[in-house]
């Protein structure tokens, strides 16, 4: 065995024996520290003054509300369809109007509505329609029949073809 081999053999028994007697003997006049109700009333105390400190901005309020309450920050999150406001007075579809998208900025309504963007109390286009209500399912309208004269609701469901979308963007 090499000269070099047999003095690192010598220091490594020499490293196990010494950490044998530290682990197995050890030092009996050492005892383990011990947590007081002052130690632990002074931690809380630094904890406090930390956190006063370090208050959160107005603007991280913010956006933590955002983040914890229902409505979602994201305006363009897919949703279920079936989900909704549903009118169950309006009369279903009408072939003049195309409900093709939902947006929601903050707690402002958006509907898509033959390619335009609607909030709910605007009028549709020139159809004498106002918009009552926006879901991601569905919209409701109101206005003057042409038939009868009286007042008419439609509840127009979304369409949402995104198979036509690809390939118009694909034929381009």
């Amino acid at each position: 065995m090499p000269k070099r081999q047999a003095i690192l053999l010598i220091l490594m028994g020499l490293a196990v024996i010494y950490a044998a007697f530290t682990l197995i003997g050890g030092d009996s006049t050492a005892s383990t520290p011990r947590t007081t109700a002052k130690d632990f009333t002074e931690l809380l105390e630094g904890v406090k003054k930390s956190t006063e400190l370090n208050a959160l901005t107005e603007v991280e309020e913010h956006r933590i509300t955002l983040l914890s309450g229902e409505e979602s920050p994201d305006p363009l999150l897919k949703r279920d369809p079936i989900q909704g406001d549903a009118d169950s007075t309006a009369r279903q579809g009408d072939t003049r109007f195309v409900y093709s998208g939902f947006l929601r900025i903050g707690a402002k309504r958006l509907a898509v509505i033959n390619n335009s963007e609607y909030s709910e109390g605007e009028l549709v286009d020139e159809t004498g329609y106002t918009l009552l209500t926006i879901a991601p399912g569905q919209v409701t309208l109101e206005g003057r029949s042409a038939e009868n004269g009286g007042t008419d609701k439609v509840a127009i469901p979304i369409q949402e073809d995104i198979i036509s979308f690809v390939e118009d963007k694909n034929e381009q």
